[in-house]
């Protein structure tokens, strides 16, 4: 979406499990189009993982990011803190202060 949206650079990301990233591949593939500026990059991270080589690289590099999953309800509070981890290490420090924001999605369980 922030591709789309005119992002300079989009990174896609979600468990390290080679059939998610294919998915996810192919869904930047059929979904982006061929002249879009900046493609997304589809990579592997586990939230709440911070000395991967994926937050390594991107340590403060980022001024918003975009979470969205479906967690079961029982790993809800520590899937958020993961994600949360995840977010203050990502996030430019100096952007965050003026701009920067943490877009979620979190599922409502319906009975």
């Amino acid at each position: 979406m922030s591709s789309l949206c005119g992002a300079k650079e989009s990174v896609i990301t979600d468990y390290p499990a080679q059939v998610l990233l294919e998915n996810l591949e192919k869904n930047v593939e059929v979904n982006v189009p061929e002249d879009v500026s900046s493609r997304p990059v589809v990579t592997g991270h586990e939230w709440g993982v911070l000395d991967d080589d994926f937050s390594k690289k991107n340590k403060g590099r980022f001024t918003k990011v975009l979470a969205a999953g479906m967690w079961p309800t029982h790993l809800f509070n520590s899937t958020t803190d993961a994600i949360l981890t995840s977010t203050r290490l990502f996030l430019d420090a100096v952007a965050a202060s003026e701009s920067s924001t943490l877009d979620a999605s979190f599922p409502v369980r319906r009975l």
